[in-house]
């Protein structure tokens, strides 16, 4: 089961990630939960210009978690902004 949690702030930010994230875990059984950080609805996301693409740029700087359960989230994240995963 699917099961996708997101606080980025405000009701807009969090529709838009949860369509976003879609695409990432449309072929596994996850869960990521994201929570942004400010009560103003500071954004953790900046939107695609293109509306082909949905490829969302995430401001690592303004998450205050990932947690991933099934699928590599972050992985998934920076290979579709063209970065390699990150090792730690």
């Amino acid at each position: 089961m699917k099961e996708n949690e997101i606080r980025v702030g405000n009701k807009e930010n969090s529709a838009y990630l949860n369509a976003v994230l879609h695409i990432f875990n449309n072929n596994s059984g996850s869960t990521i939960h994201i929570r942004g950080l400010g009560s103003q609805g500071e954004k953790a996301i900046e939107v695609a210009e293109k509306e082909s693409e949905l490829v969302p740029a995430l401001d690592f700087d303004r998450i205050e978690s990932i947690k991933v359960d099934g699928v590599q989230g972050h992985d998934a994240i920076l290979r579709s902004k063209g970065g390699e995963p990150r090792r730690e």
